[in-house]
């Protein structure tokens, strides 16, 4: 296919989830894409193992095979993708969906964690101004050795930190904080935090949630599943008072921080599961902004909302089928869907992103 018939058919998709799964029948807009759809990815996790050699050496396995680093500095670790349903490594020369400088980071990482055997998965995350963070995930042997990579090693990559299980990350070097910005709003994000991969077409998709939200000033505001406060905080200055609600200590601690960063003391942020803190909140809300996991939202999330009655719902969904079910429920509660707007976060893949927005019945 072209870049052009992906959008087709992830606009059928999602039209295909919500009439078969959720029986709602409605239009679907056509699907924002890229003007470029390659080198879109910010983050990439890549794992340590045996190397998977499809009919034998060829140009992508290359690099693995010559068992040295790209300045022959040492054996050369695999790193690569996990090969579908399986976890043996799938190495590669240069992922399209990254950029070239986060291609080449994973080159230098490759031939310096080759004397760290220890280290099992790492992720690399890049910000919109280049730069970039190195978080080692795992270490199978648990020794303080495997984490002693210094920034000599590493001096492309700005800022390094290591984790083990449920521990806090341990900072190595360099800033303490991942800075980005979005629609004039600043945040600052620590390496366990949620951040969308796609820096451009995020972008995109929180205008929309700001457009369809149409703020005035006066609404209360509702920001279920909230992250590092992207969509609290940039829909904020609309609104009179903000409430989010995140599960994940660290983007709950961001959040915080990014309020405070941007002058916002209406933007409150309550940490834990969203069912559990739904009661706490002491107003009703005007808009409800939920961008939940690809699980959907629950029914007792459903059945709180349905309760207090806002005039507007914006459902932010990675997933159509667990979407086109929670939509089923509001409409059923006295909801009706307005708009149905596909962006394209993930070009060449099989995902995409929706925003709905809908509005309560009168």
């Amino acid at each position: 296919m072209n870049y052009a018939e992906t959008l087709l058919w992830k606009n059928l998709w999602v039209q295909d989830a919500l009439e078969r799964v959720g029986k709602v029948r409605v239009r679907v807009e056509p699907v924002l894409g890229m003007d470029f759809p390659w080198r879109y990815r910010n983050k990439v996790t890549l794992h340590r193992g045996k190397a998977y050699v499809p009919g034998g050496v060829n140009e992508r396995c290359e690099i693995a095979q010559q068992g040295r680093g790209p300045q022959g500095n040492g054996p050369l670790a695999v790193l690569g993708y996990y090969q579908n349903r399986s976890h043996v490594t799938v190495p590669f020369h240069d992922c399209l969906l990254l950029s070239e400088r986060m291609n080449a980071w994973i080159h230098t990482v490759s031939g310096v964690i080759g004397g760290f055997p220890g280290i099992e998965d790492i992720i690399l995350r890049e910000s919109r101004a280049g730069d970039g963070l190195l978080l080692i995930k795992n270490s199978i042997s648990g020794r303080d050795s495997d984490f002693a990579v210094t920034r000599t090693f590493i001096p492309e990559v700005g800022s390094a930190w290591a984790v083990r299980a449920a521990d806090t990350p341990l900072l190595l070097w360099g800033q303490e904080m991942m800075e980005v910005s979005f629609l004039g709003v600043d945040f600052k994000v620590s390496p366990l935090a949620f951040l969308q991969v796609n820096y451009s077409m995020a972008e995109k998709l929180y205008s929309l949630v700001r457009q369809f939200a149409d703020l005035r000033g006066k609404e209360c505001v509702w920001d279920l599943y909230s992250g590092v406060g992207t969509l609290s905080l940039i829909v904020a200055g609309g609104a009179h008072e903000v409430y989010g609600i995140e599960e994940n200590p660290f983007a709950v601690e961001d959040a915080r921080r990014n309020a405070d960063l941007n002058g916002f003391g209406h933007v409150h942020f309550l940490g834990g599961k969203v069912e559990k803190n739904l009661p706490r909140l002491p107003r009703k809300p005007d808009v409800v902004i939920m961008d939940p996991p690809r699980a959907g939202v629950t029914a007792d999330v459903i059945d709180h909302i349905l309760r207090c009655r806002p005039g507007k719902i914006i459902y932010v969904s990675c997933d159509p089928g667990t979407l086109a079910r929670d939509l089923s429920r509001l409409v059923r509660g006295g909801y009706q869907v307005s708009l149905v707007q596909p962006v394209d976060m993930f070009p060449w893949t099989r995902h995409t992103e929706v925003v709905v927005l809908l509005q309560r019945e009168r």
